[in-house]
């Protein structure tokens, strides 16, 4: 679903432009939900991060205006670090 969300913001940004800060906030939700977790579902991160980096190709300035996203993105990157992802 997370995917799927940021395919839409990926291709018709148009459509998306009034929700975009709504759904960068559900996606690094969704991601910090997850890397607290006992048990992450990677699926759901997966999905995060693609619908993360699909958003960002055309609405970067909501990501960039806030520095709790910014926070955010770095705490997912020690957290996939973690799990073995190279940052």
């Amino acid at each position: 679903m997370l995917q799927l969300l940021g395919f839409l913001c990926e291709s018709f940004p148009g459509a998306m432009y009034q929700r975009s800060s709504q759904l960068l906030q559900i996606f690094l939700d969704s991601l910090n939900k997850q890397f607290k977790s006992e048990k992450p579902d990677m699926k759901i991160i997966s999905g995060g991060i693609q619908g993360l980096c699909s958003l960002l190709v055309h609405f970067e300035h909501n990501f960039l205006e806030g520095t709790t996203s910014w926070q955010a993105l770095d705490k997912s990157l020690a957290v996939l670090t973690v799990f073995g992802f190279p940052a």
